[in-house]
């Protein structure tokens, strides 16, 4: 039987009786665990949100926290919000990060807004005066880093170290269809499906096919294809209650959409089903559990249960 793999994706969500500092020790030694667990990546969010209880805004300076103290896992931001940064900053940033730790540096890139007061300080300028140039962003970024020597000779710009690593280019959104925009640039994609009620509605395995042999013919290896789900693995019924009512508190009083909060063997079957329905083999889970315990238990039985901790590498699912 082919195996699943699993990733983080943490919005740095905890409990309200923690500070926002504990909430970073917290997600440095979940971090920890997640590799010890045999998780591929840790992910973590850009938020701009009005909350003092939460650790960041923006992750970047955690990352080499992370990648420092582990030694195999994936780490990176799902997303970058590029709407608001430099693309010369960002490819600076990440390929000195990747040249440090090569081979588990991931950059994502996410088109969220945070609100206008938020994005004026971020831009310095009005907030409604200035187009959506997410895409041209991004394909600047690309551009730094997949056509270095051109960049060099007609814009004299350099990203240093010159010719080194690279970071793993993510294109996040809720569906796969912006595929040939994501061949073009490298990237792998990833599909929320927690934003939209109705992302769990587009019929994408053929779209996903298509994205992969387009990738590989351009690029010579296969991309990943991802999913990105919101839920939480618990032990039993009264766990699964406790945490239905926790993610309400956190998302204005009502259920994360499409989220998977139950015991491993349901757990398991939907995670397959959607595993099977789209012909993908990679996940990153943003835990829903709002107390570290919790979201230490799910993680260890989503281990247990898919059998993480196996020596040999996820492999794609046959269908």
């Amino acid at each position: 039987m082919n195996r699943l793999s699993f990733g983080i994706l943490e919005f740095g969500n905890r409990h309200s009786d923690q500070s926002s500092m504990h909430t970073i020790l917290d997600v440095l030694d979940f971090a920890e665990l997640a590799e010890q667990k045999g998780f591929s990546r840790f992910w973590l969010t850009e938020h701009h949100v009005y909350n003092p209880l939460i650790g960041w805004a923006s992750p970047r300076m955690l990352l080499p926290l992370i990648l420092q103290q582990t030694e195999r896992i994936h780490v990176g931001t799902a997303g970058v919000l590029m709407n608001f940064h430099s693309p010369y900053q960002v490819a600076l940033d990440f390929r000195l990060l990747a040249n440090l730790f090569p081979g588990r540096c991931d950059l994502g890139f996410a088109n969220g807004r945070p609100s206008p007061n938020i994005g004026q300080q971020m831009r310095c300028e009005q907030f409604s005066r200035y187009p959506d140039d997410f895409e041209f962003r991004v394909n600047r970024v690309a551009r730094l880093f997949g056509e270095e020597e051109s960049v060099l000779r007609k814009e004299q710009t350099i990203i240093p170290p010159a010719f080194g690593s690279t970071p793993d280019l993510y294109a996040l959104g809720s569906s796969f269809r912006r595929n040939e925009w994501a061949v073009n640039n490298q990237m792998h994609m990833v599909k929320s499906t927690f934003h939209t009620l109705d992302s769990m509605d587009f019929d994408e395995y053929d779209v996903i096919a298509r994205y992969r042999d387009e990738f590989a013919r351009k690029h010579g290896y296969t991309p990943h294809a991802v999913i990105a789900l919101a839920g939480s693995c618990v032990p039993d019924e009264t766990t699964r209650k406790q945490v239905d009512e926790q993610m309400k508190k956190i998302n204005y009083g009502r259920p994360i959409v499409n989220s998977i909060v139950a015991t491993p063997d349901e757990f398991q079957e939907r995670v397959w089903a959607i595993a099977k329905r789209y012909g993908v083999s990679e996940f990153v889970l943003r835990e829903v559990g709002q107390h570290s315990d919790q979201q230490q238990e799910s993680i260890g039985l989503i281990s247990k249960s898919f059998g993480l901790l196996a020596s040999q590498p996820a492999q794609r699912i046959t269908v």
